[in-house]
């Protein structure tokens, strides 16, 4: 059986390869199935201040919590978990990629607030909701507009 593991400092220390997590600007947060341990929340992550790039992607995370703190973060992978909806990601004002292949959206209400623009960004969603709709462990491209700049999203339902 799979135990819940929790990131704190010593593990994004451990992952970085450094003690100061204020100039890491890529991680990646993964246990490995060997361990019998999986990540189930986003929790710890205050003090990745300058992350650009962060991947947690392979997990079992139910819900995108806590990332309010990354202002600077550029791509967002949160492939291969289990998230249902799309939301927490109106503060990102720096992102420009998501990745959310291989989960099970079924609702993308947070990545309309996160597009602004004309018909295209409107397209993109509404066509990101109707592949999020269909068959299971398929996969769809979209391109979105975040803040303005061109942004690649990923939805599937696998």
């Amino acid at each position: 059986m799979e135990s819940t593991a929790f990131i704190t400092p010593r593990l994004l220390c451990k992952l970085a390869g450094t003690e100061d997590l204020h100039t890491v600007e890529r991680i990646h947060i993964h246990c490995s199935k060997s361990s019998g341990k999986v990540i189930k929340h986003i929790e710890g992550l205050e003090a990745l201040t300058g992350v650009k790039h962060l991947s947690l992607a392979g997990n079992a995370i139910p819900r995108i919590v806590n990332l309010h703190c990354l202002t600077t973060l550029v791509s967002l992978d949160l492939s291969h978990n289990q998230l249902t909806t799309v939301e927490g990601l109106g503060t990102l004002h720096c992102l420009q990629t998501l990745k959310l292949n291989h989960n099970r959206i079924t609702h993308l209400g947070g990545l309309v607030r996160c597009t602004r623009g004309g018909e295209g960004a409107a397209d993109a969603v509404a066509g990101a909701s109707r592949s999020a709709g269909s068959h299971r462990g398929a996969s769809s491209k979209t391109r979105t507009t975040t803040r303005g700049k061109s942004a690649a999203s990923e939805i599937g339902t696998g």
